[in-house]
């Protein structure tokens, strides 16, 4: 550890900001605050320092940088975990004009500070923090966005465990799609075994509270996990597991039917695998608007994942179709997003084979 803590001020915060080539906007969502929080932050240069819950945060956001910036900051490397003694509030912490976003981020860090705090419009502020963030990862990819998110899902399993009353189960909830949410990160960067270890975590909180949307999202993700291994027939076992969670969405059915398809394929059970096509064309029917823990499971990221299944079975030019078509109907925010590369990718092979 260092012997002489360095603390985050309003002008490092910029000059942190500008190094990672981030916009305000996408600054404060990949660190869990409202925009003018930081813009506050920013315009009072050295006389403002965030509050310590930040602090953690923006040393998460190092931590996750490229080595050329985490040279530039080199003093903040390997900062104390806890950042709670001898950092004075900023006078915005005090005296929050009560913009929405930053409301919610005061409020987050309120509790987090002061667990008694607990209230719904806690919770509902930890839910718009997560849905932020996710949106950020399509922008800016996993690697930029797991280190907060790891840092905030301590803070908030901390606060749960310590939770009581009518909104520990809401908490829960939240805490049980963070927990899955940061395990796709991990799964992106091929962090396999800290991914696998996070969804278990989210299948057993979801369902403590009868969330089968989260556990069948964590039980499919699973198998994920287990395809980019080659890992067929466990592909195959997760994706039915999944299937069998009683209580999820219906939009989750589809993609499970579908990754269980491509098990099949790989495997060479060409039938299974085109009867599983066939139940996923019909329950895409009935699917209707995606939950916020799966926002992009949409018609459009349905046909990618077609097209997967017709490329195994080596149906080249109709996985094709499918996957260009499912690319161009993405939405803009989507299209660029890493997890599309694989499915460019996948393109690129079924129009070589075709």
């Amino acid at each position: 550890m260092t012997a002489n803590v360095q603390v985050w001020s309003g002008r490092e915060v910029r000059a942190l900001r500008e190094a990672k080539r981030m916009s305000i906007r996408d600054f404060a969502a990949h660190l869990g605050v409202g925009e003018r929080m930081v813009s506050k932050w920013e315009k009072a240069g050295a006389g403002v320092r965030p509050r310590p819950v930040n602090q953690q945060a923006l040393d998460s956001s190092l931590s996750s940088s490229s080595d050329e910036v985490k040279a530039r900051f080199a003093r903040f490397v390997d900062p104390v975990p806890e950042r709670t003694a001898g950092i004075p509030e900023s006078r915005e912490s005090r005296n929050d004009p009560s913009g929405p976003d930053d409301e919610r981020s005061e409020r987050l860090a309120s509790v987090i500070e002061r667990p008694v705090r607990l209230d719904g419009a806690a919770v509902e502020a930890l839910a718009a923090v997560l849905a932020a963030q996710r949106r950020l990862e399509d922008a800016v990819g996993p690697a930029a966005v797991v280190g907060p998110m790891t840092a905030q899902l301590d803070a908030i399993a901390a606060l749960m465990r310590e939770a009581s009353g009518p909104h520990r189960d809401p908490l829960a909830r939240v805490v049980a799609e963070w927990t899955v949410w940061t395990g796709w990160l991990h799964a992106a960067l091929r962090r396999d075994a800290a991914a696998v270890h996070l969804f278990r975590q989210a299948e057993k909180l979801a369902d403590e509270v009868g969330d089968g949307t989260v556990a069948e999202l964590a039980a499919g993700f699973r198998g994920y996990v287990a395809r980019k291994q080659g890992r067929h027939r466990a592909v195959v076992r997760a994706s039915h597991a999944a299937l069998a969670t009683p209580g999820a969405h219906p939009a989750l059915k589809v993609f499970d039917t579908l990754q269980a398809a491509k098990g099949y394929a790989a495997l060479g059970a060409d039938d299974e695998a085109r009867r599983l096509l066939d139940t996923a064309a019909k329950l895409i029917e009935g699917a209707g608007t995606p939950p916020p823990p799966a926002y992009w499971y949409t018609p459009a990221f349905f046909r990618l994942n077609i097209g997967v299944v017709h490329h195994e079975l080596g149906d080249h030019a109709t996985a094709a179709d499918h996957l260009a078509n499912g690319l161009d109907a993405l939405p803009a925010e989507q299209r660029g997003a890493e997890w599309a590369d694989e499915y460019r990718e996948f393109l690129a092979a079924a129009k070589a084979a075709s």
